[in-house]
């Protein structure tokens, strides 16, 4: 995949109605993952979406850049997700796993299961 990161606009252009005023796209912050592509996770959900994970924010990426309005907030826009995740994969059930040290939390989309965290010892 090729980025293409001089397309995309600056301008806090946004495709979602939930309220980002703390999370208000900086060039910087786009330039970051842009400039610097390492990530600790990128996924791809059941909904198709797929999302780069890199300390405490994530981007929402499409076939040829970044979608306006991101970086975000984990903590603020995946309710319990912890920043800084080891990895993270999408079943063949459609539910994603996050990974950070021990721990493991169950998502369906962007939203997390019942019961999670738990343990990879209590797996």
């Amino acid at each position: 995949m090729e980025w293409n990161c001089s397309s995309h606009s600056f301008g806090g252009g946004n495709d979602s109605d939930e309220d980002d005023d703390e999370d208000e796209l900086k060039p910087d912050d786009d330039e970051e993952l842009c400039n610097d592509a390492s990530v600790d996770a990128m996924v791809t959900v059941a909904d198709g979406t797929t999302y780069a994970f890199k300390g405490g924010q994530y981007w929402r990426l499409t076939d040829e850049s970044i979608a306006p309005g991101y970086p975000r907030s984990i903590s603020r826009n995946w309710d319990g997700l912890p920043p800084n995740l080891d990895a993270a994969f999408t079943w063949t059930n459609g539910k994603t796993y996050f990974f950070r040290g021990n721990r493991y939390w169950r998502f369906n989309n962007t939203r997390m299961d019942k019961g999670y965290p738990k343990s990879v010892s209590d797996s």
